[in-house]
């Protein structure tokens, strides 16, 4: 049996990864990672982590290191921090996702260079362990600190809002259709209104973003730079992308921010109040979905991410934290790690 991913490429048997040959990426979202790192675990979460161990010693699967993960962890104590880390980068192959922004301007420059995503163009290789001493840990604490209040001064007046006019249920299937054709649309507009400009003037106008404790750019303007400082993208090549995001959409172009939007537009449509926590998840799973062969993540993104059919856009078998999941999940790794 064979399938295609329409982001990736060619057909391959089912039992190939979809980046890798014969190695599997699998993605396990924090809650994961923190049970595994526990001391005393029950047997289905003692069978997954044998299996994962040895999945990666037999060289058959990794579970990527990122950033994200230590800025979550950077909020428990130092032991059980650098417990988590350990065991995510014991499992990593020293394997590591590139940040967001990198990964959306390699997306479009592949797309305009008719050149196909490989594994480089998701990972780096780590540079050994990010709390490898004290005052790392701290670094990444303090960083989450700065993030959080950013991120509650950005969303305090849209929490509001939806707090005031939450209701029950998630409305129509075809409205929320709407939504996200309408998400998607603002999202792809502001790369396109930047490459236009560029293309015309040789320049666009960056737009940061200021908070009380600090100014921040944009993150179309973050993708820009790194299309024309790092990639030298041409004017001609710029007007291109602008092209094929107005064409083939931001889902075929950039699906790193194509499944950013629709978990953004779930939580609209949800009316959920917005945390930090929520923003960290969503640039893991936007980078992660598009590359990944296995997702573990929790019940709620596993409603988010199916109600608009990502897993099956992308090709990616998604499990949630629900008991009856994480014993597929069990299954999956036995038939395919054992």
């Amino acid at each position: 049996m064979f399938t295609t991913c329409p982001i990736l490429g060619k057909s391959k048997p089912l039992k190939v990864g979809k980046i890798y040959k014969d190695t599997y990426c699998i993605y396990l979202d924090q809650f994961a990672i923190s049970l595994l790192s526990e001391d005393k675990l029950d047997n289905e979460w003692t069978l997954i982590k044998h299996l994962l161990q040895k999945g990666v010693r037999d060289g058959n699967c990794f579970v990527p290191y990122s950033n994200e993960h230590l800025l979550e962890c950077s909020y428990s104590t130092p032991e059980n921090a650098i417990k988590k880390e350990r065991l995510l980068y014991s499992l990593s192959n020293e394997k590591m996702v590139e940040i967001e922004p990198e990964i959306n301007a390699r997306f479009l420059v592949a797309a305009v260079r008719e050149r196909k995503m490989t594994g480089n163009s998701f990972f780096k290789n780590t540079e050994g362990l990010g709390y490898s001493n004290e005052l790392m840990f701290q670094k990444f604490h303090n960083l989450k600190s700065l993030y959080n209040e950013m991120t509650s001064e950005a969303t305090r007046s849209l929490n509001m809002m939806r707090t005031a006019t939450r209701r029950t249920g998630h409305g129509e299937r075809a409205a929320n259709s709407q939504a996200l054709i309408r998400t998607v649309s603002v999202y792809s507009n502001e790369l396109v209104s930047r490459l236009r400009q560029f293309h015309s003037t040789g320049s666009f106008k960056n737009r940061d973003l200021q908070f009380s404790m600090a100014t921040i750019p944009f993150w179309a303007d973050q993708v820009m730079e790194i299309l024309l400082d790092k990639y030298r993208v041409t004017k001609r090549e710029a007007q291109h992308a602008a092209n094929l995001l107005e064409i083939k959409g931001l889902k075929n172009t950039i699906p790193t921010l194509y499944i950013r939007t629709a978990i953004e537009t779930m939580m609209a449509v949800k009316h959920q109040q917005e945390t930090v926590n929520d923003y960290v998840d969503i640039s893991r799973l936007s980078t992660a979905l598009p590359v990944a062969d296995v997702v573990l993540t929790d019940k709620a993104r596993y409603f988010d991410l199916t109600y608009f059919d990502i897993d099956k856009d992308f090709d990616v078998q998604l499990f949630s934290g629900k008991k009856e999941h994480i014993q597929q999940f069990s299954q999956w790794l036995s038939t395919k790690l054992a």
